[in-house]
Parts: C-alpha cells; structure tokens; sequence
C-alpha cells in the first residue's frame, strides 16, 4: 500500500493534541474536568493515551486528585494482561510535560 492509502485508513488524530489535554490535566489543576467535559477515553487514538485518560476518569469518579503520582498509581492499579501502557515508563513520555520538550 502507498503512504496515501495507508492514511487513509487511519481514523482523524492528533497525538500532540492528546498529549496537550492529558499534560494539562496532569499539571494544571481543574483541567482535566474541562477536557472530559470534551472527550472520553475512547476518543484518544494511541492506547497508552486511552489508559491514560480512563486513569483520570476514574480518579475524578472517586472524587480523588489528579496529580502525576496518582494518575501514576491508579495505572500500576488497572495494569493486566490486555493494556500495552506500561507506567514503568516515563508518564511524562506520553503527556509531554517539564524536561520532555517533544512528549515522546
């Protein structure tokens, strides 16, 4: 297949913008009620950034903060055999964020 046609079958994404909504509503408090206000997990296209946002849906379902170490914890908590996402990996590698200056 041609590059052409390859991108053609790909569905509409944006990976600096998700990295962007989950970088900010790592860092910036009340962001990330404003980005699932906009988006659920399953809009995100890359599957790291799916568990990603899932991970902060459900810290704000508890009522609980949304904060690098407990975006963190909460992935360590959903690891199983079927997510790919690994938090031994820098979070900061799929948010973007300080010290990461292209997200990846």
């Amino acid at each position: 297949m041609t590059a052409p046609a390859v991108n053609a079958l790909l569905p509409p994404n944006d990976l600096e913008a998700e990295q962007c909504a989950l970088g900010a509503a790592l860092f910036e408090p009340g962001a990330a009620t404003h980005m699932l206000r906009w988006c659920q997990p399953t809009d995100f296209y890359r599957d790291p950034h799916k568990y990603i946002a899932k991970a902060i849906l459900h810290l704000l379902n508890a009522g609980q903060p949304v904060d690098l170490f407990t975006v963190a914890t909460r992935l360590r908590d959903m690891e199983t055999a079927e997510t790919s996402f690994r938090p031994g990996v820098n979070l900061l590698d799929y948010c973007g964020g300080p010290g990461v200056p292209d997200g990846r």
